[in-house]
């Protein structure tokens, strides 16, 4: 946001209430999508708004709010985007590798960082809660920090999915990618897992600020 607003771009901050957004009702939904559109008309529209930029978590409510001809894309992306030094296909195809995913398969998820985590953290709840229900049978493991397996570990993973890495230098990340690379396992990041989630289509959309929507 500092960076758009040195260089001249205004930028708009908007919460929306994921409880109300995701009821089962339709009146109360459909009220809580009304608002964020008048936010949104009030910012030109999708015409005046060159980019949603979203927290992951509310992914599958954007992907269906933010009009089509508005560029939509999550947090989590764009850090892992820009901890990585711009290597986003790398991480655009091991979302692929979610697709293969069997019932026995190891997935080791990372986080770079030791935070205070919370019920509905995306780390340890939310990814496991999505991941098993996408692909029974899967194994989930964790590594916190500043662990993470060497090559000759790494190698019983099917896939690794990162956080964006934004506590750890591009350096670091980058050593990570090379241990994977030396293993031979893919990586995605939590954003795009999320966004994996809900479908081909938002996990291209997600991805068309970069690569117009190829993970290549």
């Amino acid at each position: 946001m500092e960076r758009l607003l040195r260089l001249g771009v205004p930028v708009g901050l908007y919460r929306t209430d994921l409880l109300l957004a995701r009821s089962s009702s339709e009146l109360i939904g459909s009220a809580e999508r009304e608002r964020f559109l008048e936010f949104l008309s009030a910012l030109g529209g999708p015409g005046g708004v060159q980019l949603v930029l979203t927290d992951s978590q509310a992914i599958d409510v954007m992907a269906r709010w933010v009009p089509a001809e508005v560029p939509l894309t999550t947090f989590s992306i764009m850090m892992i985007h820009s901890s990585s030094g711009g290597n986003l296909g790398l991480f655009a195809r091991g979302a692929a590798a979610l697709d293969s995913l069997q019932a026995g398969d190891r997935i080791l998820i990372a986080e770079a960082c030791n935070h205070d985590r919370i019920a509905e953290d995306i780390g340890t709840v939310q990814l496991p809660a999505i991941l098993s229900a996408a692909c029974p049978g899967v194994v989930i493991e964790h590594s916190f920090g500043r662990e993470f397996p060497p090559p000759g570990e790494l190698s019983a993973y099917s896939v690794v999915i990162h956080c964006g890495g934004c506590m750890i230098s591009t350096q670091k990340l980058g050593a990570r990618v090379a241990r994977l690379a030396e293993a031979g396992v893919p990586v995605t990041n939590y954003g795009l897992a999320l966004a994996w989630a809900e479908g081909t289509g938002t996990l291209g959309r997600v991805l068309e600020p970069w690569t117009g929507g190829k993970t290549e």
